[in-house]
């Protein structure tokens, strides 16, 4: 599986008077130290960069390499350095200036050399990669990296699942580019991992009533609420490396697992543990048609092909989602502020004992909503992308038919009855 990840090659602000490598602290004064500027998403415009910087407290290693050409599959390269870059300004005012911020190596000071160039590899958070000092020339490896894949240990706030890399090649210190917050060494780090998310609505194309935001045929409201989602089958584990070379890709191992429950709507609306009961009163009765319900869960994925298969047993990254239909008597004044409803009926789509089954579709199967012509298949997660898988729940099934006919006549004979021509007879 390859999956190729766009060179950034950012440029430096101008930094004057370009020098030898030098680690004597005591030349800073005549030396250009080597400082960065980091920025966390893709910025298409200096304006919306504010919501981008690294968080202050961030530290991310650095990885140097000299060379005397621009750097390609055949450029002679040179190990330079391996540090960890840190913000090393702080105070009160620090957290919100984050222009004020310098992003230096944090166990020694490198200067630019005047001759030949660098380019930069970086990896945040610090301490997730390896490094062989011994063969600098592998660069940075992930060896079996492991993304937690139970939604509930992933969720826990103690637990960071984003991974960020970012190259920028070619440098010396006449390299002339924006200025995004500081001087130094533009890096525009890439998310390694995917991610996916829902949402869901009611399926609005018929008996949909806009002003209730509910189905309604005669006095009978309905709608529904996501239960659960989950996904199986996949890999939580794999290997990358990051060194200079123009394409690298994930190379997933290990067992597949599964997420267990990701999503339910307990916060919108609210509802108890077991769904709306039967016989009370509510509001906030589910789904509505009148625009997706998207959930807050973020759930971080190891990219990986989605293929479909016939294996059996069936090992198929699979989704599944688990719904409850209600059916509903509307107990509030017609234009009311706050529109309450009685339970009068639900059903349970969760594939339980006495149960009707979930929805489960293999994730292969999916297509994109905006695709290259010819090319509609999801049949992927790749690096540095978030995927909307969305749900729209109609809470009828099929149509409503009839099978009219006649009963023939019901036919009674009488006795027969003798008419004589003659009455005298």
């Amino acid at each position: 599986m390859k999956k190729y990840l766009s060179i950034i090659a950012l440029a430096t602000l101008a930094i004057v008077g370009c020098s030898k490598v030098n680690l004597d602290q005591s030349a800073q004064d005549e030396e250009t130290p080597i400082s960065f500027q980091a920025l966390s998403y893709v910025s298409q415009t200096k304006a919306d960069h504010v919501h981008l910087a690294l968080p202050q407290d961030a530290q991310f290693d650095i990885l140097a390499y000299f060379h005397d050409e621009a750097l390609s599959a055949s450029t002679a390269k040179f190990f330079y350095f391996n540090d960890v870059v840190k913000n090393t300004v702080t105070g009160k005012d620090a957290a919100t200036q984050p222009s004020t911020w310098k992003w230096e190596t944090t166990n020694n000071t490198y200067y630019w050399p005047k001759t030949g160039m660098l380019s930069f590899y970086a990896v945040y958070p610090a301490g997730k990669a390896t490094f062989d000092e011994s063969n600098p020339d592998a660069g940075f490896t992930f060896d079996e990296y492991e993304v937690t894949v139970p939604y509930d240990e992933q969720a826990d706030a103690t637990v960071s699942e984003d991974l960020m890399l970012a190259q920028t090649l070619d440098q010396d210190c006449n390299n002339d580019a924006d200025k995004h917050y500081t001087d130094g060494v533009a890096l525009l780090f890439h998310h390694e991992l995917a991610k996916v998310k829902f949402s869901a609505k009611l399926y609005d194309q018929k008996n949909y009533d806009s002003t209730a935001k509910v189905v309604k045929v005669g006095d009978v409201y309905f709608s529904a609420v996501i239960d659960e989602i989950s996904i199986s089958n996949i890999y939580g584990k794999g290997t990358l490396a990051l060194n200079a070379s123009k394409e690298y890709a994930w190379t997933p191992s290990g067992a597949k697992a599964s997420s267990g429950k990701i999503v339910d709507m307990a916060y919108a609306p609210a509802k108890d543990a077991t769904g709306f009961t039967i016989g009370t009163d509510v509001t906030g009765v589910g789904l509505t048609g009148a625009g997706w319900t998207k959930f807050e869960e973020e759930y971080y994925v190891l990219p990986q092909e989605l293929p479909v298969t016939t294996a059996t047993p069936n090992t198929d990254a699979t989704i599944t989602v688990k719904f409850t239909v209600y059916a509903l008597k509307k107990t509030s004044e017609e234009g009311a502020a706050t529109e309450t409803f009685k339970v009068i009926s639900k059903t349970a789509y969760d594939g339980a004992a006495n149960s009707h089954p979930a929805f489960t579709k293999k994730l292969g199967e999916f297509k994109t909503t905006t695709t290259e012509a010819g090319d509609t298949a999801l049949n992927e997660w790749k690096i540095n992308t978030v995927y909307n898988y969305q749900f729209i729940i109609d809470p009828f099934e099929g149509q409503i038919y009839f099978d009219p006919c006649m009963e023939d006549w019901s036919k009674v004979d009488a006795d027969p009855e003798i008419i004589y021509k003659d009455v005298d007879r």
